[in-house]
């Protein structure tokens, strides 16, 4: 019988959208791997993920303290692991009227940007080199679109 449930033997037709290969091929009725329950986010990674987060704020807020160079510098360092921090970051001081509008762009470009070496490097390494150079190409080629945006107008 199919491993899916569906009652019917492979050589009839298993309506599985995977397959009898993938599927009802399991052998000894185990049940494959990909089909197995799996939680999305585990409390672990959720940790990490936080933890990435209230770093990269505290980072960046810490940074302020040096004028805007050193709010420049903490961005870049905290987008190197993640972009999302720094870039809240900026905006609650924009909200807040302590970041001009023109320092605002300048900041999320700084991040998008460092972020952007981050993510090729990663594109590298989980796809390969060619992979990793159309990546590459497009991030910079959107950056430099957004870069020529903020400084041109």
């Amino acid at each position: 019988m199919c491993c899916n449930g569906c009652g019917r033997w492979p050589r009839w037709g298993c309506p599985c959208p995977w397959g009898w290969a993938s599927c009802c091929g399991a052998k000894g009725g185990a049940v494959p791997a990909w089909r197995e329950p799996h939680t999305v986010l585990r409390v672990r990674e959720a940790a990490l993920v936080a933890g990435l987060l209230l770093g990269g704020a505290v980072l960046v807020s810490l940074a302020r303290q040096h004028g805007m160079a050193g709010l420049m510098l903490g961005t870049a360092l905290a987008a190197v692991a993640d972009a999302h921090a720094p870039m809240a970051t900026l905006m609650s001081l924009f909200g807040a009227g302590q970041l001009s509008a023109t320092n605002l762009m300048v900041g999320l470009l700084v991040a998008l940007s460092v972020n952007g070496v981050t993510r090729s490097a990663a594109a590298v390494l989980a796809g390969g080199w060619r992979f990793g150079l159309v990546v590459a190409l497009v991030l910079a080629l959107n950056m430099a679109v957004a870069w020529a945006f903020v400084l041109m107008g």
